[in-house]
């Protein structure tokens, strides 16, 4: 079968050799370890300035300067009770106000903590 199927990509006849020899005990007695990738741990900012980076910036930019997904950024806000920006929030006009006036309103409202909390 390996002759007519693969004759022009195996020219080895030890390879194809070494193929019909093998059998469930000869695969198992081999050392086969896969090494996954090991998680990195992420190194947050304390609240109230990552507080302000999402006050002042979109999820997607944020994510991008501390190297997550912004789906990590969002769930991590969560947990750590940072308020977070409504849907669409830099489509429209704030008006006079900058972004860092809006930053620091949320934290006072929300009386975020730089302490973290133990999960």
């Amino acid at each position: 079968m390996v002759n007519q199927h693969y004759r022009d990509v195996i020219d080895d006849p030890a390879v194809v050799k070494a193929f019909w020899n093998l059998t469930p005990d000869s695969v198992l007695a081999e050392n086969l370890e896969v090494k996954l990738p090991s998680r990195r741990r992420i190194k947050w900012p304390p609240d109230r300035e990552l507080a302000k980076m999402v006050a002042e910036n979109p999820m997607t930019v944020v994510a991008s300067e501390l190297d997550v997904s912004d789906v990590a950024v969002r769930k991590h806000c969560i947990r750590r009770h940072i308020p977070l920006p409504t849907p669409h929030r830099y489509a429209r006009d704030r008006g006079s106000r900058p972004a860092t006036e809006v930053a620091d309103e949320a934290s006072r409202v929300y009386a975020i903590k730089d302490e973290t909390v133990a999960h």
